[in-house]
């Protein structure tokens, strides 16, 4: 009986979350949250947590969005954020979480892919596993995602304009723009 209350909640959170991404998401973050934009982050597949822990620090302004103009109206995640209550975020993270992540199509500069994986594994591994892709790891998911969106976040990250734990803020301020290059192309490369 809880067995089947349990999975009866769980679909009610996804369907319920079906309608309101639709209605709040899919325009930037694409159908089912697999994005087209370059500048946009797929959020399909997410887990619930890091999804929910992303959303709130966007509400707090912990973590800066950059604005995004779509079809001529601009908006950022952080007044969408602020917008959401805790039971709309958590609906939206399950129902994310119950997407299956589509790698993004892009082209990748197949020359710098054995470099970026020694890269990853020496930086990122720990923390990104299965080459970015696991999304357990509660550390969003790397692999597959846009360049353009990667590159974004990691200079957010090495500007201190968006904050991460130290460890990961170390290492990626001892990488060169090549090695950066490098270890992007080999997320991007990715496919799953």
């Amino acid at each position: 009986m809880i067995k089947y209350i349990t999975v009866t909640l769980t679909m009610f959170f996804i369907l319920v979350g079906t309608v309101e991404a639709s209605q709040k998401c899919d325009s930037c973050h694409g159908k089912n949250g697999n994005s087209t934009e370059p500048e946009v982050p797929t959020i399909a597949g997410l887990s619930s947590t890091y999804f929910k822990d992303a959303m709130k620090n966007f509400k707090r302004g912990k973590r800066q969005s950059e604005k995004f103009s779509l079809n001529g109206r601009v908006t950022d995640m952080n007044a969408i954020a602020r917008n959401l209550n805790r039971k709309e975020i958590t609906r939206l993270s399950r129902y994310y979480a119950s997407q299956t992540f589509v790698a993004r199509k892009q082209n990748i500069n197949y020359s710098l892919i054995a470099k970026g994986k020694k890269i990853y594994r020496r930086n990122c591994m720990r923390c990104h596993s299965k080459n970015g892709t696991n999304p357990d790891d509660d550390a969003g998911i790397l692999g597959g995602q846009s360049k353009t969106y990667l590159i974004s976040q990691i200079n957010q990250f090495k500007n201190r304009k968006r904050k991460g734990p130290r460890k990961m803020i170390r290492k990626l301020k001892k990488l060169k723009a090549g090695d950066i290059t490098a270890v992007i192309n080999f997320f991007a490369s990715q496919q799953r």
